[in-house]
């Protein structure tokens, strides 16, 4: 594995995400049109369509706005990170080998101080300008992490 000790910090600052967007809208609005023709009672479907729709809310605050979401990820030049949330809290955060690079598509997945805390935060190369998304996963492949089977 590589020495993370001469490393120089990165800096993350994710905007909004056309793409991701586009994906959560799709995705729960796709399962709330095949809810119609199934055979399930009313009440069942609307119990259902409350369930899509508060998914829709949570993963739409915590990728896309709202307090929940990460405002920047520092990635320090010892191998940790530290996470800044939209209202300003600051998090350390271990990366877990979890996380995904792909060329199209970044996955952090983060383990916070706490019981049972997480946090993932999906990057697609719209959210980053490219030469930053280009490092990410350059960076991530290089520090030996098993991320990803795909090339970086």
């Amino acid at each position: 594995m590589s020495s993370t000790r001469y490393v120089k910090p990165l800096t993350l600052k994710p905007e909004p995400s056309r793409i991701l967007g586009t994906l959560l809208l799709l995705g729960h609005g796709g399962a709330l049109l095949l809810l119609f023709p199934l055979a399930l009672p009313l009440m069942a479907k609307l119990f259902i369509a409350a369930v899509l729709l508060l998914s829709l809310r949570h993963n739409w605050r915590q990728q896309a706005g709202g307090a929940g979401k990460i405002h920047s990820l520092h990635w320090k030049s010892d191998g940790d990170w530290l996470l800044i949330t939209a209202a300003g809290e600051q998090l350390d955060a271990e990366l877990q080998v979890s996380s995904y690079a792909h060329p199209s598509l970044v996955v952090l997945n983060f383990h916070l101080p706490g019981p049972r805390r997480s946090h993932s935060v999906v990057l697609f190369p719209d959210a980053l300008d490219r030469e930053t998304f280009r490092q990410l996963r350059v960076r991530l492949g290089v520090m030996g992490d098993p991320l990803a089977g795909d090339e970086v």
